[in-house]
């Protein structure tokens, strides 16, 4: 008891800053404009940006930035639609991700197997998910790849929301928040077609990751 009320004394007085730090802002712009600058144009898989988020995940989410793009290949009925949602605070993101999300919006999960994506001499860890639905009286798939970008020098990729929550409990990241980045396709993302697809849009993300986490280097 005595320890449990140091503790809440040295928080409230001082000893620990639970504010975010004075550069906050600036990060934030500086991560807004990394992500806002994912390109276009992937290898030859072309991108539209698709209608703005819904109000009620606006709310959920109070996002830094959303970027929602779908791309497609010339000549190819194949498509990989990108989301990236920086979240100024990481607790933001709890309710909204797929684990979440999807089967609140009528998808059905099938599967979470984990995977990695190679960027560079970096394996990103990350979930490939298997959603179904019944839609205008036929059943559709849906296969989403997701991870974390975390504002820290080691574990700064990760592929569950542990990682994520754990971050957001960390005194020194508080008012940095994450971000969080899915690949969505009608077919399956975790096969040796698709891995160098995947790969190839992990680098159109690395500059994001870049400046997410040189927030733990400020």
């Amino acid at each position: 008891m005595a320890s449990a009320l140091i503790l809440l004394w040295v928080a409230v007085f001082g000893g620990l800053n639970l504010e975010q730090p004075a550069w906050a802002e600036e990060y934030h712009t500086d991560v807004a404009s990394a992500i806002n600058s994912i390109p276009q144009q992937v290898g030859d898989w072309i991108g539209s940006d698709d209608p703005e988020i819904q109000p009620a995940q606006q709310r959920i989410l109070k996002p830094n930035i959303i970027v929602q793009r779908t791309y497609r290949q010339p000549g190819s009925d194949k498509y990989i639609r990108l989301l990236v949602v920086h979240c100024k605070l990481a607790s933001d993101m709890n309710g909204h991700y797929p684990r979440i999300c999807y089967p609140n919006t009528g998808w059905q999960l099938g599967s979470a197997d984990p995977m990695s994506i190679r960027l560079g001499t970096t394996a990103i860890p990350a979930t490939h998910y298997a959603f179904t639905s019944s839609r205008e009286g036929r059943d559709i798939e849906m296969y989403n790849v997701n991870f974390f970008i975390l504002p820290a020098r080691e574990q700064n990729l990760a592929a569950s929301m542990e990682a994520l929550e754990r971050s957001a409990r960390n005194v020194q990241r508080v008012g940095l928040g994450a971000a969080q980045v899915q690949f969505i396709s009608d077919e399956p993302l975790n096969t040796e077609e698709w891995k160098p697809v995947l790969e190839r849009f992990a680098r159109a993300v690395e500059g994001p990751i870049d400046a997410i986490v040189q927030g733990a280097e400020r």
